[in-house]
Order: C-alpha cells, then sequence, then structure tokens
C-alpha cells in the first residue's frame, strides 16, 4: 500500500505536507506510510479515499482504478482549477490515469528517449554551426588583441 500511497500524492501533485495537511496527518507520518515503515490506520485510509475519490479497494490491494470513476471528474475539476489546466491539458491527465501500469511506464520510455534524441539534435547543430562559423581573419602587421 505504501507505494500506491505515493502513487496517489504524486498523481495529486502534493508534497507530503499539503498531502498530510488535507487527510489530518503530518509530513512524517505520510513519509512513514510511504516508506512502509507505518501502515496507516483505517481512518486516514477512509480520508485519503474520501479526499480525493480514491479507490478504496485499489489502495489496499492494488485491484482496480486508483480512483473511483464515479467520482473522477470532481477531482479532476479540483486538479485542472489548481494547475488553471484547459481542455487539453484535463485530457492528458484523465487518458493518463486511466492508462494501466505497462503503458505508463511504456509512455515514460518514450519521453524519455525524446529527450535524449531532441538533446543530442542540438548538440550536433550546435557542433555543426561553430564548425561552420567562420573564423576572423587577422590583418597583416595587426596583433590581435585578447
Amino acid at each position: 500500500m505504501n507505494e500506491r500511497i505515493k502513487q496517489v500524492r504524486k498523481a495529486l501533485g502534493l508534497n507530503q505536507t499539503e498531502f498530510g495537511e488535507k487527510i489530518g496527518v503530518t509530513q512524517g507520518a505520510i513519509a512513514a506510510y510511504e516508506s512502509g515503515k507505518r501502515t496507516p490506520i483505517d481512518a486516514a485510509i477512509r480520508s485519503i479515499c474520501k479526499t480525493w475519490s480514491v479507490n478504496e479497494s485499489w489502495l489496499r490491494t492494488g485491484e482496480g482504478e486508483m480512483f473511483d470513476t464515479s467520482k473522477s471528474d470532481d477531482l479532476l475539476t479540483q486538479i485542472a482549477e489548481r494547475y488553471d489546466l484547459d481542455y487539453v491539458g484535463q485530457e492528458i491527465l484523465r487518458t493518463y490515469l486511466q492508462m494501466d501500469n505497462a503503458s505508463r511506464a511504456a509512455l515514460t520510455r518514450f519521453a524519455m528517449a525524446l529527450t535524449a534524441n531532441v538533446q543530442k539534435r542540438e548538440e550536433e547543430m550546435s557542433t555543426e554551426a561553430d564548425a561552420s562559423s567562420p573564423v576572423p581573419k587577422q590583418h597583416p602587421g595587426k596583433e590581435k588583441v585578447g
């Protein structure tokens, strides 16, 4: 359950302090839950589920979807308002949350490969630009000041 609590918090874009404040526990308690050092009491689990429309079965066992889909639109609306998301941003988030873990991992790998390829291409273009820029010629009899 520790990893699932962390997944919920990250999906909401909250740090441990913010997450804990919303459910009435300290940052230290959230850190202990996420690390597996402590198991949350039933009241904390129910509070997480009620506050963010988390599917209790998923939180406890990993079965089903992270969010209770009947209430997820309310949660997405809250996130959209907090982060000033437009319609496309909301759909990106909604689609990501609907993906299974394998699909999310594939998307992450794609994004990392895309970033690496863009950086590599930018470096190549910079190197090509440096190589093709003319070297200033020195006039005879004049010393280069530098």
